[in-house]
């Protein structure tokens, strides 16, 4: 018996349920959650299956996992404990992983009754320890190079602006537009 949140396909076989809308919480042995998946909800709002609440890693989108699969690994008396696992990227671990279900509240069901396809998870994504990825290291190498070639040109012209007017080959003084002999004249004035 599997329990699992909506996908495009539908959802598959449930565990014992009550109702068409109803399923019994506990009797449901694994969740699976998709990143393009949606959640049922009495009210007909839906959320997103996998929700990154927190962590190191949240906002690195390129790190959240596009399927999780959720084991029930029993219940303490008050609660369903459920052990989460993904294909994550190496650099990333959960931290804190949450299932969180709608309660049914349709009538003839007693306590314990969840609404069908209603699971999201809610986790926190932290990096293990920074890593510098390849596309780190390109960026650094096209901002070092834009660097070296701005020193560079900069450098290489004012070394010829200087070699030209020590050369005299400049023409000295090159005055202002406004002044005698500026832009629009024929001859420059020489100080």
């Amino acid at each position: 018996m599997v329990g699992r949140a909506t996908t495009a396909a539908g959802s598959a076989g449930h565990g014992h349920s009550s109702g068409d809308d109803a399923v019994y919480s506990r009797s449901m042995t694994a969740l699976i959650f998709s990143e393009n998946g949606r959640t049922a909800s009495a009210s007909g709002l839906s959320s997103p299956q996998l929700d990154c609440v927190g962590g190191s890693a949240k906002g690195d989108w390129s790190a959240y996992p596009h399927k999780v699969q959720c084991v029930n690994a029993g219940y303490d008396g008050s609660q369903i404990s459920w052990h989460c696992e993904a294909d994550l990227d190496p650099a990333v671990q959960f931290g804190d992983t949450t299932v969180v279900c709608e309660p049914y509240t349709g009538k003839g069901v007693g306590e314990g009754y969840v609404l069908r396809d209603s699971c999201r998870l809610e986790y926190a994504l932290n990096y293990v320890a920074y890593t510098v990825k390849p596309v780190h290291v390109a960026y650094f190498c096209m901002l070092f190079a834009g660097l070296v070639w701005v020193y560079f040109r900069g450098r290489h012209t004012v070394l010829a602006r200087f070699k030209a007017d020590v050369e005299g080959e400049s023409g000295g003084y090159i005055p202002i537009g406004g002044e005698p002999g500026g832009y629009g004249t024929a001859n420059a004035a020489r100080y």
